[in-house]
């Protein structure tokens, strides 16, 4: 099993194409990460791998794009210590690992880190849509024009969540045309974001 270091988020997207077609519920914010990179967005530094097994098949995949935690896919035990190395070798420590427990706590311990669970996250796939009956409000779309509101509401949820949202405005601006207010007499009283499947 190797960690294959990858240039830059348009060849992490063509290396992982078969392994995100294969799990894309787990591994859509990788995507949509390397998505938002060939489009614009821009991080401290970023860093891109492919896990490897001895036939040359992709079986895992992880990024870090600093200042934020570094973030896995799904991967067999044996890709743990590989991952570790690689990450090791950056020498500095990644400021936490977002991924499924399993794996998230196997390349720590791999690495020599000691963990505690921060957040536990849950992935919902919605089946069927079905709108809204004998709710107050509606829903609309983002503009720029919120961008304090937005940004003070991201602010707000790291505080609460403990997620790190480094620059809460340009968190909000970067995925502006992704988040849905939903207003009452026309006032914003809730946000949601969407990323489409990558």
């Amino acid at each position: 099993m190797r960690a294959r270091q990858l240039a830059g988020a348009v060849e992490f997207l063509a290396a992982t194409e078969g392994l995100r077609a294969a799990d894309p519920v787990r591994t859509n914010v990788l995507g949509s990460v390397a998505t938002g990179v060939v489009e614009g967005r821009g991080y401290d530094r970023e860093h891109w791998w492919v896990l490897e097994d001895a036939a040359g098949c992709v079986v895992g995949a992880a990024i870090w794009t600093l200042p934020y935690r570094l973030l896995l896919a799904p991967m067999p035990p044996t890709a743990y210590a590989a991952l570790a190395a690689a990450v090791t070798l950056l020498g500095t420590v990644p400021p936490g690992i977002i991924g499924p427990p399993e794996v998230a706590h196997g390349v720590a311990a791999a690495a020599g880190l000691t963990t505690r669970i921060a957040m536990r996250e849950r992935i919902l796939v919605l089946g069927e849509f079905v709108p809204t009956t004998g709710v107050r409000g509606s829903a609309r779309r983002a503009t720029l024009d919120d961008a304090d509101l937005g940004a003070a509401w991201f602010a707000q949820f790291s505080l609460d969540s403990g997620a790190l949202v480094p620059d809460p405005r340009e968190s909000f601006l970067a995925r502006a045309t992704n988040n849905r207010f939903w207003e009452v007499d026309g006032v914003p009283v809730s946000m949601a974001g969407h990323a489409p499947l990558v």
